[in-house]
């Protein structure tokens, strides 16, 4: 199912309904090209990331390049800061800031719960356990400056983000 609209600027702008089977997704390992079964949260974590991107040291190597790149992107178009269009009775109807959560959490019955991970209290924490942390970014918003976390990241696809370099939303 689709819609396209024009917006104010006079462009389209396509609204896209998707929806895949989970009994029918299959992944393909790269290494033999043997279909796998993924879980919903596999497949969740896969293709969906609702988390502010690492940033590794710095280098010359092209993974550096395009990872500076998608950080850049995420924290351009992909943040989240209420306005009056989103506040209803005092809070977000979009439902952020978002809770911090280590695990992506599928259910039938709700809507996904994506990885975000909290920051970490020190740097040495950090350091001793990096998989367990999230990112955080000061970013000034609407005068503001303000500690972007990611709670208030909204879930999105990275590659699409990096090919189209906009507002993409899941």
């Amino acid at each position: 199912m689709y819609i396209i609209l024009s917006v104010f600027s006079g462009l389209p702008h396509l609204h896209l309904c998707l929806i895949f089977k989970t009994a029918h997704n299959n992944y393909f390992n790269e290494a033999n090209w043997i279909p796998m079964k993924l879980t919903p949260e596999e497949w969740c974590h896969q293709f969906i990331s609702a988390e502010i991107p690492l940033l590794p040291p710095p280098s010359r190597s092209t993974w550096y390049k395009k990872q500076k790149e998608y950080r850049k992107n995420v924290l351009d178009f992909m943040i989240h800061s209420c306005s009056e269009a989103c506040v209803v009775d005092g809070k977000c109807s979009k439902r952020f800031p978002k809770p911090f959560s280590l695990t992506d959490q599928v259910s039938d019955e709700a809507y996904p719960i994506y990885r975000r991970r909290a920051p970490a209290k020190s740097e040495e924490e950090r350091r001793q356990n990096p998989e367990l942390y999230g990112e955080t970014e000061d970013k000034i918003s609407r005068g503001l400056n303000r500690v972007i976390d990611n709670r208030h990241v909204v879930a999105h696809n990275p590659f699409l983000i990096n090919k189209y370099k906009s507002q993409l939303v899941n």
